[in-house]
């Protein structure tokens, strides 16, 4: 059985002073409940929440594929979120130990 670490995209936000830089409010159900932020300029994806590196970096180039490196339009991410806003990583294709709790 496969388990998967997945990020929702659920809206974005352009700012005139950071025409590179989408900022998304998502979820990512397998660890968090609620929603998180997220900042992506193509070459680098942040995250306010403490999610682990490497995915966090597979998760990138996946966006990178979606929305490719700005200066980024509202249109063209908006027509990129329809056709991909999910992005999903097999907890078998990383390095990173993912945090267990045992409680």
């Amino acid at each position: 059985m496969n388990t998967y670490f997945v990020i929702n995209l659920q809206e974005f936000e352009l700012k005139k002073d950071h025409p590179y830089t989408i900022f998304f409010k998502a979820t990512c159900t397998f660890i968090c409940q609620g929603i998180i932020e997220l900042e992506y300029t193509g070459p680098e994806l942040k995250c306010k929440a403490s999610l682990p590196s490497d995915y966090m970096d597979k998760v990138c180039k996946e966006m990178q594929s979606v929305f490719g490196y700005g200066p980024f339009n509202k249109s063209e991410v908006k027509k990129a979120m329809n056709k991909q806003s999910q992005f999903r990583i097999n907890q078998c294709d990383t390095d990173d130990e993912w945090p267990i709790n045992n409680n």
